[in-house]
């Protein structure tokens, strides 16, 4: 059984196991949590922070994000033009050398 520091897991453990994410000494740290009301009541604690934190993100920051400046209303169209700009562009050097190495290749 993993030892822990005054004999619970530390808060950074605590949150990883909260997020799953506690290889090793998960186990331990699982079970202690299932037996320890005082571990418990921290992981509830530390859900309702989150949970607050989200619904503060949600309310007050994501909504006095400005807009993008330029958003990218059509890409696809975008993305066309420079298709067919490249396309009439006249060759370029390393194309005709490559088209020329290609013709020796074969012959």
């Amino acid at each position: 059984m993993t030892e822990f520091t005054n004999g619970h897991p530390e808060y950074d453990q605590l949150l990883a196991l909260m997020d799953r994410n506690l290889p090793g000494a998960g186990r331990d740290a699982r079970r202690h949590v299932r037996e320890c009301g005082k571990c418990r009541q921290d992981i509830d604690e530390c859900r309702a922070a989150v949970w607050d934190y989200a619904q503060y993100e949600e309310a007050l920051v994501l909504p006095a994000i400005p807009p993008a400046a330029h958003p990218w209303s059509d890409i696809q169209t975008a993305m066309r033009q420079l298709d067919e700009s490249r396309d009439r562009r006249p060759e370029s050097r390393v194309t005709a050398r490559l088209g020329r190495l290609d013709t020796r290749i074969e012959s």
